[in-house]
């Protein structure tokens, strides 16, 4: 049986991080929506130092596999990839808005009206850039 070869493994770390990404990015939704201001400070405290040791790293580094892919595949001339770094952008502009928001609930402060739809932005979000990567439609 032949092994994985290169860009599978980059693959794989690929998607195992945008697992983690999303899936922190959701608890996150959870805590900024559930979590009172001023709440319990234990409770904001962990969500944050699990936000800064896995959800961000895990957006690291599902931008530096998924370039690589894209540097290998050679599909930075194709439309498809552009609208898909679009798409992760958003994802990764909204990260960032929940981390300052999270850090801004430690203080008492409760987070913006908007930040209500972000767990519809990110589950939206996850299909379009799936289908993009899978299909490579244009």
């Amino acid at each position: 049986m032949r092994g994985l070869g290169t860009y599978s493994w980059i693959l794989v770390v690929h998607i195992a991080a945008i697992s983690l990404w999303v899936g922190g990015m959701l608890a996150n939704d959870l805590a900024l929506l559930a979590v009172p201001s001023g709440g319990p400070p234990t409770a904001n405290r962990l969500m944050r130092r699990w936000n800064r040791s896995v959800t961000v790293p895990a957006m690291v580094v599902t931008w530096i596999a998924g370039a690589t892919m894209a540097i290998l595949g050679g599909w930075y001339v194709m439309g498809w990839l552009w609208l898909k770094i679009a798409v992760v952008l958003l994802l990764s502009a909204l990260e960032g808005a929940q981390t300052a928001n999270l850090r801004r609930l430690a203080e008492g402060r409760r987070p913006p009206a908007y930040l209500q739809f972000s767990s519809l932005v990110i589950v939206a979000a996850i299909p379009v850039i799936a289908t993009l990567a899978v299909a490579k439609p244009f």
